[in-house]
This record gives structure tokens, sequence and C-alpha cells, in this order.
């Protein structure tokens, strides 16, 4: 398939500069016979676009194969049809004379190509119904397949929670249901007999005997049994927390594909691994990116849960709740923890200063962010060693600033952080570290140019709060100045030294 799509590609390209030719003015073409070249035109566009989007499916079927085999001969034929025309034809001259007796001499070939076009148009209108029809059928094939979502985001931006919630309200629509989560450390079998219970439970008609005897089978009795109970129900499953792609792939194979609209849902942290489990080219299958709260619902949750409403807090509290909002970004999981850690706090100003001047300090010791802590840390003790060493060098850039891709990558070839690759050259490594990053929801794409590049990227808040205190523990960077949360204790020697001389009075900045 892809072959045929390649191939007609090249064609197409080179008969859309033909035909523009063609069409102008100086061929002189008869109005009916441009119709026909125009309508020809339009339908070989329409069914590149169409092939195009098929040729990302991996099984395309014998007929639409066959289809796009006639397109390409039919893109063959007009390619053929043109070239002969203007060899034949050529531009008509300017002088009006000389233009008249072009004209009568090329009548022959001009009646060719208006039969010629007659023709194409009618094989372009059968080959269009034909693509009708397959769209047709593949739309009727797609309903009540199995649809797979897969929900990406930061950690602690809440996808666990929208998934509990939308698991809890689709209760009454389906027959089996099963909610897991995927630790980092993936137990196929684990997995399996925690889907089969809970779908056993969702049925009510089995005994504690039966629920006790899956704790003893193995893998593949456990596939069977799965099996059996899915594929003739309609199903909602969700696996939260997936990490790796492998680990989907296991499940996937497992879980029967029904015409039941049955769902399955995922959750990661990992935009390849979403993209792996809903590829966007098949009917129903989507990728949902969970956003950041607003700012006026972070405000809410915030004092919410501090004060039990928002009308119920100091007002000199006013300046520095913003600044600890603007910490959190968001960031639900941020929210209720650190509102967790003020509500026990006493509600002064200087209390809550002193919280925000060392949030980093906090989130490392503090026992009420414990999950905080937690969530962050999966994510970074998940990387691999380039990756860590690339993403602490970031603590050396300021604070909530954008950061230019093509200046971070090269710093990090310059520090000796990037790898060597057959067929690759160390700047197009250092950009596969950075997109690594991105894709593992570390830190957040901005500067998106229309061709999807990113060219900047921005450090979530309590995110470099983090990479501030592991850089610290590992003395990976040093960083000296009063714009930036003080760092105890003393080291003897220094590899990195980051000097943030930034004023807020004079507006100068000097960054070493």
């Amino acid at each position: 398939m892809e072959v045929l799509v390649s191939a007609s590609q090249g064609v197409m390209g080179a008969i859309a500069d033909k035909l523009r030719v063609l069409l102008g003015d100086e061929y002189a073409l008869h109005a009916g016979v441009r119709g026909d070249i125009n309508f020809v035109q339009s339908e070989l566009q329409c069914m590149q676009a169409f092939l195009l989007d098929y040729a990302r499916c991996q099984t395309p079927t014998a007929l639409v194969k066959d289809w796009a085999r006639e397109v390409q001969e039919l893109a063959y034929d007009v390619e053929d049809a043109v070239d002969d025309f203007t060899h034949r034809v050529g531009p008509a001259p300017g002088w009006i004379p000389a233009k008249a007796a072009h004209f009568v001499s090329t009548l022959m070939a001009r009646r060719r190509i208006a039969e010629q076009a007659r023709g194409l148009r009618a094989r372009a209108l059968e080959a269009s119904e034909r693509r009708k029809r397959l769209t047709d059928a593949g739309a009727n094939d797609a309903s009540g397949r199995c649809r797979v979502a897969a929900m990406v985001g930061f950690a602690g931006v809440g996808k666990t929670t929208l998934a509990m919630a939308m698991y809890r309200s689709l209760e009454g629509r389906f027959q089996r249901r099963a909610f897991v989560t995927i630790s980092k450390r993936f137990d196929t079998r684990r997995v399996l007999k925690d889907i089969l219970q809970q779908v056993m439970l969702s049925t009510g008609s089995y005994a504690d005997p039966d629920m006790a005897g899956v704790e003893t089978l193995e893998a593949g009795q456990l596939v069977g049994m799965l099996r059996e109970n899915l594929q003739d129900e309609k199903y909602l499953i969700i696996i939260d927390d997936l990490w790796e792609m492998s680990a989907w792939n296991d499940i996937s194979l497992v879980i029967p594909e029904n015409n039941l609209d049955s769902i399955i849902i995922t959750t990661t942290r990992n935009e390849s691994v979403a993209n792996s489990c809903c590829s966007r080219y098949h009917p129903g299958h989507f990728v949902h990116r969970v956003a950041s709260l607003k700012d006026l619902d972070s405000r809410a949750l915030f004092l919410g849960r501090i004060f039990g409403s928002e009308d119920n807090y100091p007002r000199d509290l006013e300046e520095v709740s913003l600044k600890i909002l603007k910490k959190c970004a968001g960031l639900p999981l941020a929210i209720v923890c650190i509102s967790s850690l003020l509500a026990a706090t006493q509600a002064q100003v200087t209390k809550w200063e002193k919280v925000h001047n060392s949030l980093g300090l906090e989130i490392e010791s503090n026992d009420d962010l414990r999950s905080l802590r937690q969530a962050l840390k999966l994510g970074y003790d998940d990387l691999p060693q380039h990756l860590k060493v690339c993403l602490l060098y970031l603590s050396a850039f300021p604070e909530d600033r954008k950061i230019e891709r093509d200046r971070l990558t090269r710093r990090w070839i310059a520090e000796g952080f990037v790898a060597e690759k057959p067929g690759m050259s160390v700047q197009e490594v250092a950009e596969s570290y950075f997109g690594e990053l991105i894709e593992r929801s570390m830190i957040q794409a901005v500067d998106v140019d229309c061709f999807g590049e990113v060219h900047a990227c921005r450090i979530h808040d309590v995110m470099f709060e983090l990479i501030l205190m592991q850089s610290f523990e590992e003395n990976f960077v040093t960083v000296v100045g009063d714009n930036r949360c003080s760092i105890p204790g003393q080291r003897r020697y220094v590899r990195r030294l980051y000097v943030d001389c930034t004023t807020t009075t004079d507006g100068l900045s000097c960054t070493v």
C-alpha cells in the first residue's frame, strides 16, 4: 500500500503542475474541455487525500488496494493525455492572425483531448463513487467496534481522577467493568488477575469460591477466562498509569475486540505510549491531552480546601496566595497537597511566604507533600541516565522562563551529555533527547510551528523545584543569587556555577 501511495504522490505532483499550465490562457481550451479537466483534477486530489489517510492504516483491505491501483492508472493516463496534447499543440502565439492559424491547424488534437477529457471524467466519477462506497463500508464496520482512548499529561494533572469519574458515571452502561493501575514494574499476571476479578465481580454472579480460585490460576488460564468473560459482553476497561508500550501490547493482545461498543481507556504521562494505545487513524480512537486547571478553578480549589470557601479567607493573604498558585501552575495534585500543608499553618503572610520561598525543601521533606513528591520523583526515576543529566542541566536556567531548543541542545553537546549514534548528527541526537523529555511530560512544549516542530520549552514550576533540589543533592549545578530559593550547606567543589543577579528594581539581568 505504501508503494502505491508513494508512486501516486510522485505522479500527482507532476500532474498538478502540468494541469495548471494546460488550464492557462496560452492553450485556449474549450469551456467544456476545461470543465472536464477541472473535475478530473479535483477528484484526483480528493482520491489522493483518501489514499494518504488510508495508507496509515496497518491493514488495508484487498478492495482498497485494488481501488488504489485504479486511481494510480487513472493518474498515469491523465498525465499521458496532457503530455500528448501539449506536445502536439504547444502554446498559442500572441499575434492574432498566427493565433487563428494555429487554432485551425490543431483542431484534430483539440478534438482528441476533448474526447479523452470526457473519458477521463467518466473514469474519475466512477472511481469517486467507488471511494464513497468504500468509505461508507468502513464507517459501517467501525460502528459497534471496540474503541480505545488515552489520556496523557503531566504528573498530578488529574488523569486518574478524571478516569475514575468517567468509570463511575458510566457504571450502568456496561455489563463488564474493571479499573486497574499499572505499576512501573509491570507484572502481567497480577494485572490480568485484577482485571478478571473485577470483571467477575461486576456481573454479581460469581460466588466467593470462584473468586478465590482466580488467585491460583497461571497467566495462560487467566487469559482464557478473561476472554471468555469479555468476548460477548459490552465492557469498560480502564488501564491507569501506563509507563511502557510493551505493557500496553501485552494487555491489548489479551482483551478481545467485539462489536458491542466496548471501550478501553488508558492514562499515561508519555505521549508515545498514548499514541501507541490509540492511533488517530482508526475511527473512534483518540488521545486526550489533560490540561491544567484555569486560574479561577485553581483559586477555588486552593482557598476552598484551606478556608472552606473563597469568601472566608483573610484579604492580606491575597498576594502570597497568588504567588503560591503561580508555583502550582494549575496542577491539581500540587494545589491539594500545598493547601493541605497551609491549612495546618497559621494564616499569616510571613508563614505563607516562608512556605513559598522554601517550596523545594518542603516538597523534599514535608510529609504533607509526600504524594506530590512521589508523583514527581516517579517520572524522574524512570528516565534513562542520559535524560536525567539533560533534565538536571535545566536548573542552570532562570525559573519560569522560555528555553530555546537550539540553545539548550548546543549546551548539552558542549557538556558532553549527547552520545553519538550511527546515521545521526550529534545535533539530531540532542534534539531527539529534547523531544523525548517532552513526550515524557517532563518539560512543556512552547513555540510550536505549523509543522508541529517545537522550538522552545518551559519547566513546570513544581518540577523545577524538584530538579533544583536533585541538582543540589548530586552537586550538579550550584546556584548563586537572591532571586532563587536559597540552598543550605556548602560545597567544597563547584562543578557548574549558575549566577543569577537579576534584580527587580532596575530591570537589569546578569545570568552566567
